[in-house]
């Protein structure tokens, strides 16, 4: 995917209220996934939420496919909070073809203290994935 095509997708996205269940890495299949208690679609033409819920995955993935990179810097806390997706920039031979996403993750140590979770994920693709539809890409 393009770096637009993947803005373009992450802004379908809805991770408001959500919060981070995991994430895993799959190094013979190229693969990132953070785990997401719910994961909502926004499709309206205003671009916000508006409590659009005919989409909703229940315990779903967002999947970064094709990926050469993942760099955490978390202090060695577990992402177990708010999710936010930041930056998406194109990436520069050699590895162009492929964009690299920020994205943070709240870690909460203690019930008043949240840090963030920076990850930076450099793949080729990204979609949804659902524990109803296993294999399915979902765009």
């Amino acid at each position: 995917m393009s770096k637009e095509q993947v803005e373009r997708f992450l802004q379908t996205i809805y991770f408001g209220d959500r919060g981070c269940q995991g994430y895993s890495l799959d190094s013979s299949g190229n693969k990132f996934k953070i785990y997401v208690d719910e994961i909502s679609r926004i499709r309206s033409e205003s671009g916000n939420w508006e409590y659009y819920n005919d989409e909703n995955i229940e315990r779903g993935a967002i999947v970064f496919s094709g990926v050469i990179a993942v760099h955490l810097s978390n202090g060695g806390y577990i992402p177990n909070d708010y999710i936010e997706l930041g930056a998406v920039e194109a990436m520069e031979p050699p590895t162009a073809g492929h964009v690299k996403i920020r994205v943070e993750l709240g870690c909460g140590v203690e019930p008043s203290l949240v840090v963030p979770s920076i990850v930076d994920i450099v793949c080729h693709d990204v979609y949804l994935e659902s524990p109803e539809r296993p294999g399915e890409e979902i765009r």
